[in-house]
């Protein structure tokens, strides 16, 4: 293909098709998820990866923030940033997620559901750079900052140590900044 040549968007995904969602990282693929697209209209893809499903993690995530030291989760920020991380096998456990993609968004919604009885755990916002249909599903960039709202109400802010961090050392550009401001202001 030339240098030329204008890119086109690979069409819809059909339901029960296997897609993969990545996240880019200083020009390099880092988490990536198989995922299954439950709908792809004019109003976004509307995708579901389950628990048990093996996917590629950045080394040292090793799961929820939660259970790691704030400075274990900067310093993968600064190995974001300087591209010198390295993907390994993981296992998502414990969590079924459904995720809508919306178009031309700074965020995501997911609603993550129990592996064992189905219950809804909680509503998540992703704020990400907007995503990209490929040729293997869909492309995005995470920027850290995550917004949790329980079942029954109540929601916090998450991760926005990472997210200021990510700002501090460049990873995050002052146009993502203001998209998702834009979103939660």
């Amino acid at each position: 293909m030339s240098p030329e040549a204008e890119f086109v968007e690979p069409p819809a995904w059909e339901p029960g098709h296997t897609v993969v969602r990545r996240f880019l990282y200083a020009g390099r693929v880092g988490p990536a998820i198989p995922t299954r697209v439950v709908v792809d209209d004019a109003h976004g893809p509307v995708v579901t990866h389950w628990a048990d499903v093996s996917c590629r993690m950045t080394a040292g995530y090793g799961g929820p923030s939660s259970t790691r030291s704030r400075d274990s989760r900067l310093a993968l920020v600064d190995d974001l940033a300087a591209g010198r991380y390295r993907l390994v096998e993981y296992t998502w456990t414990d969590t079924v997620m459904l995720t809508v993609l919306l178009p031309g968004e700074w965020f995501s919604v997911a609603a993550l559901f129990a592996e064992v009885d189905h219950r809804l755990l909680c509503w998540y916002v992703n704020f990400e750079v907007p995503f990209l249909r490929t040729p293997l599903g869909f492309d995005s960039s995470d920027l850290f900052l995550d917004l949790v709202a329980g079942p029954e109400g109540g929601w916090f802010w998450k991760d926005e140590d990472e997210y200021g961090h990510a700002q501090r050392i460049g990873l995050i550009i002052w146009p993502h900044c203001a998209g998702v401001g834009g979103v939660a202001a």
